[in-house]
């Protein structure tokens, strides 16, 4: 026989190596030594981790519902309509609100065809508008309510209608 062990069939230390010898069984082995502190503090961080996604997820989702400056209906409905370099068609607020001055028998504003222009664009309901065209001097401010805009107005044969249009929250 030789002098030489046979490695193939030897342990580590008969192999003549001081190291411990892994195989396949001792890693599963030492997994399964693995202290339950580290298991634990393993589940914890996968579950933070998930639970920010959702976080994440669901911010991402309330985020997306609210209205941003510059995301209303007013920049499309007056470009719609081609009165974007018109005085009489202000929007304010940063973007939130619109203010329509039309034209009256003494004061100078937009004329209805462009007012009824951009109230179709912003998709005005016909009881609205109704309401708008039935207004008196004496009525004194009106309002009406659609999807997420709100509309005040007066009327003044003289001075024509004052029309505000804001962006609601609701």
């Amino acid at each position: 026989m030789s002098a030489i062990p046979d490695i193939s069939t030897a342990g580590p230390e008969e192999a003549g190596n001081t190291e411990p010898f892994h195989s396949s069984a001792s890693v599963g082995e030492q997994h399964a030594a693995t202290p339950p502190e580290h298991r634990r503090r393993w589940v914890r961080q996968v579950a933070i981790g998930a639970g920010g996604m959702v976080l994440g997820v669901l911010l991402g989702v309330g985020f997306a519902q609210i209205k941003l400056p510059g995301s209303t209906p007013f920049p499309a409905a007056l470009e719609k309509c081609e009165v974007t370099d018109s005085s009489y068609f202000r929007t304010g607020d940063e973007g939130m609100s619109l203010t329509i001055r039309s034209k009256g028998k003494e004061d100078p504003g937009a004329n209805m065809t462009d007012v009824a222009c951009v109230l179709r664009a912003l998709e005005v309901p016909d009881s609205v508008v109704s309401k708008m065209d039935s207004t008196r001097a004496l009525d004194g401010r009106q309002s009406g309510r659609w999807k997420n805009l709100e509309a005040s107005w007066t009327y003044h044969p003289d001075s024509g209608m004052n029309l505000l249009l804001e962006v609601t929250h609701d």
